[in-house]
């Protein structure tokens, strides 16, 4: 079973949940993912702007798997910009 998007993940719980309170053999795909982030404990992947914030994972290798990936927001921009994690800057040199 599979429903990792934010607007999906509460239902896909349920849903898992119910099967397996009947012994119904089930495996939920991103499990671990899908509970961190429903306990706020996940990344957010911040990608360029012009990028449409789906399937961004290659933006990210190495990070271990990330569900959700959003643009800067409009509103509470320097909030988000204080509280994210970034990647060191290349230095890019004329030659």
């Amino acid at each position: 079973m599979a429903g990792s998007s934010w607007g999906r993940s509460v239902e896909t719980v349920k849903f898992y949940l119910a099967l397996m309170a009947h012994n119904i053999p089930i495996y939920l795909y991103d499990g671990r993912e899908i509970a961190a982030m429903l306990a706020g404990q996940d990344w957010i992947g911040i990608v360029p702007e012009g990028v449409i914030p789906r399937y961004c994972d290659s933006y990210f290798s190495g990070e271990g798997k990330m569900l959700q990936f959003m643009n800067l927001p409009w509103e509470e921009t320097e909030a988000v910009i204080e509280a994210a994690v970034w990647y060191p800057v290349d230095e890019v040199l004329l030659a």
